[in-house]
């Protein structure tokens, strides 16, 4: 097991059957191609990723459902992942935003950033040092929620499953340190993994999402 590797187990509840979310956390330190990174900026050299990349979290959420196993699941293991993305920088500036793979955030009209047969939600944020310069502090946080469509599909309800949400994110501090380079003094501070009040977070984002989905309908959380 790798030390830097951080767990979480989550149980949740969907159609009366219990499941598991089982989530991993780690920095990214891959020095060959980032996490995948090489392919969403080919033109940074790799001799960069350590400055670009490296010590920010590499997140993996694995769905178990149902349990115990019932390989006939079928459609009732169909779930989406909707994810939000608050950035603070300073002490008040603030921004909430929907995570959508950016092929698919016009076109799409979905509000899941993954969507499938007990689907794995992935994700390896980073911010690039340019978009740093000025940046004393910047927090970065993400709510990540578990959710099904009531009929599988057929018709665009949406419902958050019980207990399927957690927290986690990063923050950045850079300070000068006399040395000029700007990626010796950026550190990363993981935040790790941690249950969410679902029914809370939930309903504070429901009328955002009514707001940019009006074609869908986002049930407010029932136990």
């Amino acid at each position: 097991m790798t030390p830097d590797i951080r767990h979480l187990t989550l149980p949740f509840i969907c159609r009366a059957r219990k499941g598991h979310i089982h989530i991993n956390i780690q920095p990214n330190r891959d020095p060959d191609t980032a996490w995948g990174f090489d392919l969403i900026f080919p033109s940074i050299p790799r001799a960069d990723f350590a400055h670009q990349y490296f010590g920010f979290p590499v997140m993996k959420a694995e769905v178990e459902y149902p349990i115990p196993s019932n390989p006939s699941s079928g459609y009732g293991s169909l779930f989406g992942w909707i994810q939000f993305v608050t950035t603070t920088t300073g002490s008040s500036e603030s921004k909430t935003e929907i995570d959508i793979y950016p092929a698919f955030e016009k076109r799409s009209n979905s509000p899941f950033a993954i969507w499938g047969y007990k689907p794995t939600l992935f994700d390896a944020p980073c911010r690039l040092l340019k978009d740093d310069a000025k940046v004393e502090h910047l927090g970065w946080r993400a709510q990540s929620f578990l959710c099904l469509l009531e009929d599988a599909g057929i018709t665009r309800t949406v419902k958050v499953c019980s207990g399927g949400g957690f927290e986690w994110g990063f923050d950045i501090e850079v300070k000068d340190d006399g040395s000029g380079e700007a990626s010796n003094a950026r550190k990363i501070l993981i935040k790790d993994a941690a249950p969410m009040d679902v029914k809370g977070k939930w309903n504070e984002r429901v009328e955002l999402l009514r707001k940019l989905y009006p074609d869908w309908v986002f049930r407010e959380y029932e136990a």
